[in-house]
């Protein structure tokens, strides 16, 4: 739908634009209905981003869309016994002739998102002088309770970590099909996972889509031309959150890429744009591989710089729109150094690491000398690992070595002398230095992600 209206510019202007449509039913997607609940994503009016051209895409891979921030005046004019769920706060409801009226306003809001239902009830708790809202379907209340604990969970380490929770309200829906983010309200299935038994805050869902209010909500990226921008910080922020609250760092990020590429999948760089992904690739390449990426920033530049650079940019950035060029300018102020070798490869590069390890002991008066040999298939410039474990007697003693491989650089050969190891047969110990730089357990700390051996 194209139209024009003559406005001059910077004079105030007021459209009135009505809009009839149609949900989908039964519930398959954010915009649809099921069973008395009307789940209204994306369908009010959005401001478009100009920079020169206007940003009028439509939406791709059925998440991506950019927009202005904005504030938000909205009345919904409901049946008297619904429930309504928005983005905005609520200054004024009303009866009138037996239908409910809701008058909301906003603070600075990329989309406003609207949940309706005749069948949802809402568990509502203060938490650090904001209002956490739960919208559950009737009868759900253990699973509303088990939502609302690990929503504050995920508010506090998140806030604490990137800095603060911008808004006055936080909502959670309950959607049985569908995970999907706006600003101040999540859509996620927490019913079926509490129902299974599961921690509702442990999962992917929860603590990815509330990410999301850091990055995407108030830190502004085109998920259009740079999606890895949000999809991947949100990735890594579930991994983060399940390593600060439970002590379980992620060890298969990025396995998925690598499953996708191995069976014949296109590799494309990860700051490509959406049209440049093919389907099957895009969660692989965006989500996996990115978040694999900050994974490895946070490994080259500390966790105190890497930290650090996370508050600093949503500090800097918040309710502003960005580019990947904005956030490498906060990695290299933090870390001091230049990091373009690192972002040239990783995120507008394709590829992965491949390295070869060969390994042999020997034994003289008394010590042995070990000797691993590593060489390295492509030209990637990165930090490497070597975790070399020895025994004696019961006691396991751990070395760990770095060096840098440069672009082109061939190999490396390292000698390590080992004294007083007690080796019960040779042969067990040279199987046990090949296994340490077998596939399970070569170290090349967080760049076995992507190590091919």
């Amino acid at each position: 739908m194209n139209f024009e209206i003559g406005v001059a510019r910077f004079e105030p202007y007021v459209a009135e634009i009505g809009l009839f449509g149609m949900l989908y039913e039964p519930l398959t997607t954010r915009f649809s209905q099921n069973n008395g609940t009307y789940y209204l994503g994306n369908a009010l009016p959005i401001v478009c981003v100009y920079d020169g051209k206007w940003h009028n895409n439509d939406y791709s891979i059925a998440e991506s869309f950019h927009s202005e921030f904005s504030y938000y005046d909205v009345t919904l004019d409901l049946p008297e016994d619904f429930l309504a769920c928005t983005s905005g706060y609520l200054i004024d409801e009303r009866i009138e002739n037996n239908r409910k009226i809701l008058h909301y306003t906003s603070d600075l809001l990329r989309e406003f998102t609207i949940v309706l239902s005749n069948d949802f009830e809402i568990l509502s708790e203060e938490w650090n002088g904001k209002t956490i809202n739960i919208f559950y379907p009737k009868g759900k209340v253990e699973a509303a309770e088990a939502c609302l604990v690990g929503t504050k969970k995920v508010l506090e380490k998140f806030s604490e970590e990137f800095g603060e929770y911008p808004y006055k309200t936080f909502n959670v829906v309950e959607h049985p099909m569908i995970a999907m983010e706006y600003p101040c309200l999540i859509m996620v299935s927490f019913v079926e996972s509490h129902e299974r038994g599961g921690n509702v805050a442990r999962g992917d869902g929860l603590s990815h889509e509330i990410s999301h209010q850091w990055w995407y909500a108030t830190v502004g990226n085109n998920e259009n031309d740079e999606p890895w921008l949000d999809e991947a910080f949100a990735v890594y922020s579930n991994a983060l959150f399940n390593e600060w609250e439970y002590g379980q760092r992620s060890k298969k990020m990025g396995s998925g890429y690598m499953d996708y590429i191995k069976d014949g999948g296109k590799d494309v760089p990860v700051g490509g744009d959406v049209w440049s992904f093919p389907f099957e690739g895009y969660s692989q390449i965006v989500y996996n591989k990115g978040a694999a990426v900050l994974h490895m920033l946070r490994y080259v530049v500390g966790d105190e710089d890497f930290f650090k650079i996370l508050r600093e940019y949503h500090k800097e950035y918040k309710f502003e729109l960005v580019t990947a060029e904005d956030f490498i300018n906060v990695c290299e102020r933090v870390y001091g150094k230049d990091l373009d070798w690192l972002f040239d490869e990783w995120v507008y590069g394709t590829g992965y690491l491949n390295y070869k390890g060969e390994a042999k002991v020997e034994e003289k008066d008394g010590k042995y000398l070990l000797e691993i040999t590593i060489r390295q298939k492509q030209s990637f410039r990165m930090p490497l690992d070597i975790k070399i474990e020895r025994i004696q007697g019961y006691i396991c003693f751990v070395f760990v070595v770095q060096f840098h491989f440069s672009l082109n650089y061939p190999g490396l050969k390292l000698q390590i002398e080992l004294v007083g190891i007690m080796v019960f047969n040779e042969c067990i110990f040279m199987h046990h230095v090949r296994g340490i730089l077998g596939k399970t357990q070569f170290q090349i700390s967080i760049f076995q992600l992507f190590c091919s051996n």
